[in-house]
């Protein structure tokens, strides 16, 4: 049985300064890069960053989100440990994340090992047994990990845990930008997902 090491291919990059201003309203899920661009040129310049510190693959993402929190109180819709992705071993994600703001991206810092046979299974529900399998009580534990600095890109892989945040607060914002080359993840139709 082959065995797969997680938490092993995060690397912090050196900060990025970029004006937070530019992401305010935004809400954009799994885009393809060209067409954020051209609806937001402002933008790229840091998307382009983002991409020159992964591997470029078939496709190309980007998500970028706004999260106000007088009006949200979670910065991702899973606030527990998971990884994203395909979970495919010779094949992984691969991302980039910048963030500024409050209550940024947090990262596992200890190293887990899992089967591969057990991580490539795609059903959600499956997904959701494996890491409570893999992490237990730890699941929703906020204290493990560490936080991503403020406009410091991140790079990671499919195989490193990480988690969005319960915001105990009700002011402040969180401003987050992440690119993904994907060899089977495909890009989605702007028009549907970008809000102002």
């Amino acid at each position: 049985m082959d065995m797969v090491r997680l938490n092993q291919t995060h690397e912090l990059r050196h900060p990025f300064i970029f004006n937070p201003n530019h992401i305010k309203g935004l809400k954009i899920k799994d885009a393809s890069p060209k067409k954020v661009i051209q609806n937001h040129p402002e933008l790229e310049p840091i998307i382009n960053h983002l991409f020159s510190l992964i591997p470029n693959q078939k496709h190309l993402l980007v998500d970028i989100n706004h999260t106000d929190f007088s009006k949200e109180n979670l910065t991702c819709r899973n606030s527990d440990w998971h990884l994203d992705g395909r979970m495919i071993e010779d094949f992984p994600e691969h991302y980039a994340i910048w963030s500024a703001g409050e209550f940024r991206t947090k990262f596992m810092d200890q190293v887990i090992q899992a089967s591969s046979e057990m991580l490539e299974l795609t059903n959600p529900l499956s997904r959701f047994k494996i890491f409570h399998d893999l992490l237990g009580e730890d699941l929703k534990n906020d204290e493990m990990g560490f936080e991503v600095p403020e406009m410091t890109p991140i790079t990671y892989t499919t195989f490193d845990f990480h988690k969005g945040r319960k915001v105990k607060t009700r002011t402040g914002d969180r401003f987050f930008i992440r690119v993904m080359s994907s060899n089977y993840i495909r890009p989605r139709p702007l028009r549907r997902l970008a809000q102002h």
